[in-house]
Protein backbone atom coordinates (compact mmCIF):
# COMPACT_ATOMS: atom_id res chain seq x y z
CA UNK A 1 0.00 0.00 0.00
CA UNK A 2 2.45 2.57 0.78
CA UNK A 3 5.31 1.19 -1.71
CA UNK A 4 5.28 4.44 -3.24
CA UNK A 5 7.63 5.72 -0.09
CA UNK A 6 10.15 3.95 -1.87
CA UNK A 7 11.38 5.49 -4.48
CA UNK A 8 12.75 2.47 -6.50
CA UNK A 9 9.12 0.74 -6.34
CA UNK A 10 7.43 3.96 -7.58
CA UNK A 11 5.70 2.46 -10.85
CA UNK A 12 3.13 5.80 -11.93
CA UNK A 13 2.53 9.45 -11.73
CA UNK A 14 0.16 8.58 -9.05
CA UNK A 15 2.65 7.29 -6.77
CA UNK A 16 5.00 9.71 -7.92
CA UNK A 17 3.68 12.49 -6.60
CA UNK A 18 2.76 11.01 -3.30
CA UNK A 19 6.80 10.30 -3.05
CA UNK A 20 7.50 13.57 -3.72
CA UNK A 21 4.77 15.42 -0.92
CA UNK A 22 4.94 12.35 1.69
CA UNK A 23 8.06 10.65 1.72
CA UNK A 24 11.20 11.21 3.82
CA UNK A 25 13.53 8.64 2.13
CA UNK A 26 15.79 9.59 -1.08
CA UNK A 27 16.31 12.89 -2.97
CA UNK A 28 15.03 15.00 -5.51
CA UNK A 29 16.51 17.32 -8.19
CA UNK A 30 14.76 21.66 -9.21
CA UNK A 31 12.44 19.87 -11.54
CA UNK A 32 11.29 17.55 -9.25
CA UNK A 33 10.75 19.84 -6.51
CA UNK A 34 9.28 22.56 -9.04
CA UNK A 35 6.67 19.50 -10.08
CA UNK A 36 5.89 18.21 -6.42
CA UNK A 37 5.53 22.26 -5.06
CA UNK A 38 3.25 23.64 -8.37
CA UNK A 39 1.19 20.50 -8.86
CA UNK A 40 1.18 18.78 -5.66
CA UNK A 41 1.92 20.92 -2.81
CA UNK A 42 -1.03 23.82 -4.57
CA UNK A 43 -3.38 21.35 -5.14
CA UNK A 44 -3.17 20.61 -0.74
CA UNK A 45 -3.17 24.22 0.07
CA UNK A 46 -6.53 24.76 -1.87
CA UNK A 47 -7.83 21.51 -0.24
CA UNK A 48 -6.55 22.87 3.08
CA UNK A 49 -8.50 26.40 2.52
CA UNK A 50 -11.81 24.55 1.52
CA UNK A 51 -11.28 22.07 4.87
CA UNK A 52 -10.64 25.42 7.29
CA UNK A 53 -13.82 26.51 5.81
CA UNK A 54 -16.12 23.44 6.27
CA UNK A 55 -14.47 23.51 9.89
CA UNK A 56 -15.65 26.70 10.65
CA UNK A 57 -19.14 25.75 9.40
CA UNK A 58 -19.10 22.67 11.19
CA UNK A 59 -17.86 24.56 14.77
CA UNK A 60 -20.80 27.15 14.37
CA UNK A 61 -23.72 24.85 13.74
CA UNK A 62 -22.65 21.88 15.68
CA UNK A 63 -21.98 24.39 18.40
CA UNK A 64 -19.05 22.52 19.24
CA UNK A 65 -16.17 23.75 21.57
CA UNK A 66 -13.03 25.35 21.03
CA UNK A 67 -11.01 21.90 21.61
CA UNK A 68 -13.40 20.16 18.64
CA UNK A 69 -11.95 22.63 16.43
CA UNK A 70 -8.76 22.54 17.57
CA UNK A 71 -9.20 18.51 16.75
CA UNK A 72 -10.30 19.11 13.11
CA UNK A 73 -7.49 21.86 12.79
CA UNK A 74 -4.29 19.63 13.17
CA UNK A 75 -4.82 17.32 10.28
CA UNK A 76 -5.14 20.09 8.64
CA UNK A 77 -2.07 22.12 10.10
CA UNK A 78 0.14 18.88 9.23
CA UNK A 79 -1.08 18.18 5.81
CA UNK A 80 0.01 21.86 5.37
CA UNK A 81 3.67 21.46 6.75
CA UNK A 82 4.40 17.92 6.68
CA UNK A 83 4.58 17.72 2.77
CA UNK A 84 6.82 21.19 2.18
CA UNK A 85 9.19 19.45 4.92
CA UNK A 86 9.79 16.18 3.14
CA UNK A 87 9.80 17.90 -0.33
CA UNK A 88 12.14 20.09 1.00
CA UNK A 89 14.70 17.42 2.99
CA UNK A 90 14.85 15.73 -0.60
CA UNK A 91 15.89 18.79 -2.52
CA UNK A 92 18.56 19.77 0.47
CA UNK A 93 20.00 16.36 0.08
CA UNK A 94 20.09 16.84 -3.44
CA UNK A 95 22.44 19.17 -3.01
CA UNK A 96 24.83 17.89 -0.58
CA UNK A 97 23.35 19.43 2.93
CA UNK A 98 23.51 17.07 6.18
CA UNK A 99 21.34 16.33 8.68
CA UNK A 100 22.07 18.79 11.12
CA UNK A 101 22.39 21.33 8.42
CA UNK A 102 19.08 20.98 6.80
CA UNK A 103 17.26 20.62 10.09
CA UNK A 104 19.21 24.35 10.89
CA UNK A 105 17.91 25.44 7.68
CA UNK A 106 14.14 24.43 8.15
CA UNK A 107 13.87 25.43 11.48
CA UNK A 108 15.29 28.98 9.87
CA UNK A 109 13.19 29.14 7.55
CA UNK A 110 9.85 28.36 9.85
CA UNK A 111 10.82 31.42 11.91
CA UNK A 112 11.68 33.27 9.37
CA UNK A 113 7.67 33.20 8.46
CA UNK A 114 7.38 36.47 11.40
CA UNK A 115 9.93 38.46 8.36
CA UNK A 116 7.14 38.58 5.94
CA UNK A 117 7.43 35.20 4.86
CA UNK A 118 10.90 35.74 3.87
CA UNK A 119 12.38 32.59 5.07
CA UNK A 120 10.28 29.79 3.31
CA UNK A 121 10.62 32.58 0.41
CA UNK A 122 14.28 32.13 0.14
CA UNK A 123 14.08 28.61 0.89
CA UNK A 124 11.63 27.68 -1.85
CA UNK A 125 13.68 29.61 -4.19
CA UNK A 126 16.96 27.89 -3.25
CA UNK A 127 15.44 24.84 -4.00
CA UNK A 128 14.04 25.71 -7.18
CA UNK A 129 17.25 27.05 -8.59
CA UNK A 130 20.16 25.62 -6.96
CA UNK A 131 21.97 23.39 -8.73
CA UNK A 132 22.50 20.01 -6.74
CA UNK A 133 25.47 17.29 -6.95
CA UNK A 134 25.55 15.55 -10.41
CA UNK A 135 27.08 12.49 -8.73
CA UNK A 136 26.03 9.38 -5.88
CA UNK A 137 26.26 11.02 -2.65
CA UNK A 138 25.39 9.65 0.60
CA UNK A 139 21.75 10.07 -0.25
CA UNK A 140 21.57 7.88 -3.07
CA UNK A 141 22.21 8.83 -6.94
CA UNK A 142 20.21 11.57 -8.25
CA UNK A 143 16.58 11.32 -8.83
CA UNK A 144 15.92 10.40 -12.55
CA UNK A 145 11.98 9.05 -11.36
CA UNK A 146 9.82 11.33 -13.83
CA UNK A 147 12.16 10.75 -17.01
CA UNK A 148 12.32 7.23 -16.20
CA UNK A 149 8.62 6.97 -15.92
CA UNK A 150 8.09 8.85 -18.86
CA UNK A 151 10.30 5.93 -21.15
CA UNK A 152 8.29 3.17 -19.03
CA UNK A 153 5.26 4.78 -20.30
CA UNK A 154 6.17 5.32 -23.85
CA UNK A 155 7.69 1.51 -24.06
CA UNK A 156 4.68 0.14 -22.38
CA UNK A 157 2.05 1.67 -24.96
CA UNK A 158 4.32 1.51 -28.23
CA UNK A 159 3.96 -2.06 -26.48
CA UNK A 160 0.21 -2.56 -26.57
CA UNK A 161 -0.19 -0.53 -29.84
CA UNK A 162 1.97 -3.51 -31.67
CA UNK A 163 -0.25 -5.97 -29.94
CA UNK A 164 -3.72 -4.05 -31.12
CA UNK A 165 -2.11 -4.40 -34.28
CA UNK A 166 -1.65 -7.99 -34.27
CA UNK A 167 -4.96 -8.23 -32.69
CA UNK A 168 -3.20 -9.48 -29.56
CA UNK A 169 -6.06 -7.81 -27.20
CA UNK A 170 -5.12 -9.75 -23.91
CA UNK A 171 -1.49 -8.94 -23.86
CA UNK A 172 -2.02 -4.89 -25.00
CA UNK A 173 -5.01 -5.07 -22.10
CA UNK A 174 -2.00 -6.22 -19.73
CA UNK A 175 0.32 -3.83 -20.62
CA UNK A 176 -2.22 -1.27 -20.25
CA UNK A 177 -3.06 -2.97 -16.81
CA UNK A 178 0.79 -2.73 -15.76
CA UNK A 179 0.92 1.08 -16.88
CA UNK A 180 -2.00 2.00 -14.86
CA UNK A 181 -3.93 3.91 -16.90
CA UNK A 182 -7.76 2.23 -16.33
CA UNK A 183 -9.06 4.58 -19.41
CA UNK A 184 -7.04 2.75 -22.11
CA UNK A 185 -7.58 -0.57 -20.16
CA UNK A 186 -11.30 0.03 -21.09
CA UNK A 187 -10.67 1.38 -24.40
CA UNK A 188 -8.43 -1.83 -25.65
CA UNK A 189 -11.33 -3.96 -23.60
CA UNK A 190 -14.01 -2.41 -25.90
CA UNK A 191 -11.86 -3.02 -29.17
CA UNK A 192 -11.34 -6.22 -27.89
CA UNK A 193 -15.05 -7.14 -27.68
CA UNK A 194 -16.02 -5.66 -30.97
CA UNK A 195 -13.66 -7.67 -32.72
CA UNK A 196 -14.84 -11.13 -31.18
CA UNK A 197 -18.32 -10.14 -32.07
CA UNK A 198 -17.26 -9.21 -35.51
CA UNK A 199 -15.90 -12.13 -35.98
CA UNK A 200 -18.54 -13.70 -34.78
CA UNK A 201 -21.30 -12.05 -37.07
CA UNK A 202 -18.95 -12.71 -40.04
CA UNK A 203 -19.21 -16.51 -39.25
CA UNK A 204 -22.91 -16.13 -39.22
CA UNK A 205 -23.34 -14.30 -42.23
CA UNK A 206 -21.28 -16.74 -43.53
CA UNK A 207 -23.17 -19.68 -42.75
CA UNK A 208 -26.12 -17.89 -43.65
CA UNK A 209 -25.45 -17.37 -47.36
CA UNK A 210 -24.83 -21.11 -47.58
CA UNK A 211 -27.89 -21.97 -46.77
CA UNK A 212 -27.03 -23.52 -43.50
CA UNK A 213 -30.41 -23.50 -41.15
CA UNK A 214 -29.36 -20.68 -38.20
CA UNK A 215 -32.13 -18.44 -37.73
CA UNK A 216 -32.13 -18.88 -33.67
CA UNK A 217 -28.31 -18.13 -34.14
CA UNK A 218 -28.56 -15.29 -36.83
CA UNK A 219 -31.68 -13.66 -34.03
CA UNK A 220 -29.32 -14.50 -30.63
CA UNK A 221 -26.14 -12.46 -32.75
CA UNK A 222 -28.86 -9.84 -33.65
CA UNK A 223 -29.65 -9.53 -29.99
CA UNK A 224 -26.18 -9.57 -28.80
CA UNK A 225 -25.60 -6.61 -30.85
CA UNK A 226 -27.75 -4.09 -28.94
CA UNK A 227 -26.12 -5.52 -25.83
CA UNK A 228 -22.75 -4.96 -27.78
CA UNK A 229 -23.54 -1.36 -28.63
CA UNK A 230 -24.68 -0.55 -25.79
CA UNK A 231 -21.88 -1.56 -23.47
CA UNK A 232 -19.70 0.71 -26.25
CA UNK A 233 -21.90 3.52 -25.92
CA UNK A 234 -23.40 3.42 -29.37
CA UNK A 235 -26.93 4.83 -30.16
CA UNK A 236 -28.39 2.67 -33.02
CA UNK A 237 -29.77 5.69 -34.61
CA UNK A 238 -26.63 7.14 -35.18
CA UNK A 239 -24.81 7.26 -38.13
CA UNK A 240 -21.11 5.79 -39.02
CA UNK A 241 -20.18 9.48 -39.95
CA UNK A 242 -21.24 10.52 -36.27
CA UNK A 243 -19.73 7.36 -34.32
CA UNK A 244 -16.64 7.52 -35.87
CA UNK A 245 -15.78 10.36 -33.88
CA UNK A 246 -16.28 8.38 -30.69
CA UNK A 247 -13.31 6.74 -31.19
CA UNK A 248 -10.28 6.69 -33.86
CA UNK A 249 -9.98 2.95 -34.37
CA UNK A 250 -13.52 1.98 -34.75
CA UNK A 251 -15.59 1.97 -37.84
CA UNK A 252 -18.54 0.59 -38.87
CA UNK A 253 -20.51 -1.65 -41.41
CA UNK A 254 -23.72 -2.77 -42.64
CA UNK A 255 -24.90 -5.86 -42.81
CA UNK A 256 -27.35 -7.90 -44.64
CA UNK A 257 -29.89 -7.50 -41.58
CA UNK A 258 -29.96 -3.92 -41.58
CA UNK A 259 -27.68 -3.80 -38.31
CA UNK A 260 -24.86 -1.70 -37.78
CA UNK A 261 -21.58 -3.81 -36.32
CA UNK A 262 -18.53 -2.43 -34.86
CA UNK A 263 -15.35 -3.36 -36.19
CA UNK A 264 -11.73 -2.39 -35.31
CA UNK A 265 -9.65 -1.21 -38.17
Amino acid sequence: MFEWTDPKAVKTYTQYYLYLLFAYNGRIGRSDFARGLFFGYFCIIIINVILVFVSFEILFLADLGFLWFLGLLLPIFCLYIFPLVFLTQKRLRDMGFTSDARAVIIVGALFGTILWLLGPIILVSACLFAPGENFINSYGKPCTLHGDLKRRRETLINAAESCLGRNDFKRAILNYSELGDNRLVKKAKKAHISHNYDLLHSQVVRMNDKGVLCEDLVNTTNNLSSLVNSYLGIKPQESPSTLSKLDDSLSFSESESGKEELKVE
